[in-house]
């Protein structure tokens, strides 16, 4: 039996950090965290699905409330009014176009989002407001006060079988979520989207790995001249079948000069359709480890258990 076990709390940069490393090749472990509030009870991070995209997605021309579904959706904040944190405009393949962040933890949440197969769509600065205050200003003649709005960080759709399911995500850092207004502002948008039946929850740092983002920005980089990831969809099945039916995995660069052997692709080409395979949920990364070329290749494999696509060790515990 391990000395220390895989959720053991050790002091950073001690003799038994070194052997916690060692045992589970996790650089960075945290101690257990009480949940942030969810009013909702469904926690994206949580799911354990296998789904496959089809691309494009068959979305619907509008949501429940009216909402354009991307790419027409427009977002109802710039980038540049966020008060807190750095913002910036990032592509999204699941927004249609450029999506505005207004933190790096929100950026952080967009390229994970990006690579979560459950997660169809993601729309960014989505403007909530109630019923009655909107017919109220309605019959008054008026247009309803800014106030009476709120934007959301981010809208996800997910496929429930033949529909769809809408999560708002409201992107914070962990010691806000405690804090009184965050929970009256997290209730006040849970009851408006709860009336649409919709979902809702809180999503910090500790919801998000560092090394999950990591591997993602690589992923994403692999995408990077792609225009049109539906012209890829048949390859990176290819590729994920191949891949999936091997028994052991070297070194990633080998694996990836193996598979373009194999059907006769560039390297270049090969790392791309290798990026939109695990996109699309014909490969999955276990993104507990680092992936680098010159690094093994972990992948998710059919006689596996199917591995939480957050990979977090760290998971707030209830």
């Amino acid at each position: 039996m391990p000395r220390y076990p895989s959720n053991a709390i050790t002091i950073p940069f001690t003799p038994a950090d070194e052997e916690r490393i060692v045992q589970t090749g996790r650089l960075s472990i945290a101690p257990g965290l009480k949940a942030p509030v969810n009013y909702s009870g469904f926690d994206l991070t949580r799911l354990q699905t296998s789904t496959i995209l089809t691309w494009p997605p068959q979305l619907p021309e509008r949501d429940p409330r009216g909402q354009l579904s991307a790419p027409q959706y427009r977002h109802w904040k710039k980038a540049s009014e966020g008060r807190i944190g750095i913002a910036g405009n990032y592509y999204s393949f699941k927004a249609g176009g450029v999506v505005p962040c207004q933190s790096a933890l929100e950026r952080r949440f967009l390229v994970c989002a990006e690579f979560d197969p459950n997660i169809v769509e993601i729309r960014a600065q989505y403007a909530l407001w109630g019923r009655a205050d909107y017919l109220a200003c309605k019959h008054a003649g008026l247009r309803l006060p800014k106030h009476l709005k709120i934007t959301l960080d981010f809208m996800t759709t997910l496929r429930a079988g033949d529909k769809f399911h809408y999560h708002a995500v409201s992107v914070k850092p962990y010691e806000f979520t405690s804090e009184t207004s965050e929970i009256k502002r997290h209730k006040k948008e849970f009851g408006l989207v709860d009336s649409w039946n919709f979902t809702h929850q809180f999503i910090t740092e500790h919801s998000m790995p560092s090394q999950l983002e990591i591997n993602c920005r690589r992923l994403f980089e692999n995408m990077r001249y792609v225009e049109d990831v539906e012209v890829y969809q048949v390859r990176a099945a290819a590729l994920g079948e191949y891949m999936s039916n091997k028994t052991v995995l070297d070194i990633c660069d080998w694996e990836i000069r193996d598979a373009a052997q194999h059907f006769g692709w560039s390297r270049h080409e090969t790392y791309r359709v290798f990026g939109i395979a695990n996109f699309l949920g014909y490969l999955r990364v276990d993104h507990v480890h680092d992936l680098l070329p010159h690094k093994p290749l972990h992948l998710q494999m059919p006689n596996q258990p199917v591995i939480n696509f957050w990979s977090n060790p760290w998971l707030p515990v209830k």
